[in-house]
């Protein structure tokens, strides 16, 4: 067995590797963890400011139904509906959208991210293979 010594100079080696893998120490990995009251505030001000900003561009871009056919979707499937919205914004800012947004090209939008996205569900099986040894009783009679 190891001595008492040795075990401890070599946990003192493994953790001089770990800070030195890690940054500066413990000290500030835990502050790290526990989050900065300021830094949360900061974060959650910029998020707020985003979503006011989607919904802006969002409001400005879509007619009446088809805001009301993306809320709906944003019900059912919120990723989907994010990535739809991510396109809208895109295409605005490029310059590829050029007036209102309405229902119809909306349909047509999310039948082109439908075809895209589709992923084709296969259900495999396999069932057990059980060795039935009838003649093995026919000779015990």
């Amino acid at each position: 067995m190891m001595d008492d010594e040795e075990l401890a100079r070599i946990r003192q080696q493994r953790l001089a590797q770990l800070q030195a893998a890690h940054g500066a120490g413990g000290r500030q990995g835990q502050q790290s963890m526990a989050g900065n009251p300021e830094d949360d505030k900061q974060n959650q001000e910029k998020k707020e400011k985003e979503a006011e900003m989607r919904n802006n561009i969002l409001s400005v871009v879509l007619t009446q139904e088809a805001r009301a056919r993306l809320s709906t979707l944003g019900a059912a499937k919120p990723d989907r509906a994010r990535m739809v919205e991510d396109i809208i914004i895109q295409n605005t800012r490029m310059g590829g959208i050029r007036g209102k947004v309405d229902e119809n090209s909306l349909k047509d939008l999310l039948e082109k991210v439908n075809t895209q996205t589709k992923r084709e569900t296969k259900v495999r099986y396999e069932r057990r293979r059980i060795f039935d040894d009838d003649d093995d009783e026919d000779e015990d009679i």
